[in-house]
C-alpha cells in the first residue's frame, strides 16, 4: 500500500512511501534512490539512509535530506511517543530504530519507536566488540613500534 509522504516530518505531497521503504514520484512512478548520509565531521559514510526531496530547502538550491527509515516511521505510525528523559530533565520524543540493527533495512516491520538509551543498549554488545578489537590491534602496533626502536 502507498502513502502520500505528507506529514511533520516531511511534506512532500508529489511523493509516496510503501511498508518495504520504497518511495517513489506519484505521477512518473520514478524511484527515490537512498544514500549514506555523510558524517559533518570526517566525511564517512554513516549507516542511516536518506533521500533528498527538491524544494526542502534552506537558501534556495537543492533540497534537504530526510532518513528514509522516519519517513516510513512518521507516514505510516504518525508523531513518535514521548518519554520522560531523567537525564535532561524534560519530555523527549521517542527515535527511529531497526529491529534488526540493519540500517538500510526499512521495511515497516522492522521499524519501532525506542528511547535513545534503549537503541544504544541493544546495539552495545556490537560496540564492545568492535572497540576491543581497536584496542588490541593498536596494541601490537604500539608493541612493535617499541621492539623496532629498542637497542639491539
Amino acid at each position: 500500500m502507498w502513502k502520500i509522504t505528507d506529514c511533520e516530518y516531511v511534506s512532500a505531497p508529489d511523493f509516496e512511501v510503501n511498508e518495504m521503504g520504497v518511495i517513489r514520484h506519484r505521477v512518473t512512478k520514478e524511484v527515490k534512490v537512498p544514500f549514506p548520509r555523510r558524517s559533518s565531521t570526517d566525511g564517512r559514510a554513516s549507516r542511516q539512509w536518506s533521500v533528498t526531496f527538491p524544494g526542502h530547502n534552506r537558501g534556495g538550491r537543492g533540497g534537504q535530506s530526510f532518513r528514509v527509515a522516519s519517513i516510513v516511521q512518521y507516514v505510516f505510525r504518525g508523531s513518535p511517543p514521548l518519554y520522560w528523559s531523567e537525564g535532561c530533565q524534560k519530555w523527549l520524543p521517542k527515535e527511529v530504530s531497526h529491529k534488526n540493527d540493519d540500517d538500510s533495512d526499512n521495511r515497516l516491520a522492522n521499524l519501532i519507536w525506542e528511547t535513545r538509551s534503549e537503541n544504544m543498549a541493544r546495539r552495545r554488545p556490537e560496540r564492545i566488540a568492535k572497540a576491543l578489537r581497536q584496542a588490541a590491534a593498536t596494541r601490537r602496533r604500539r608493541q612493535e613500534r617499541y621492539w623496532a626502536a629498542a637497542p639491539e
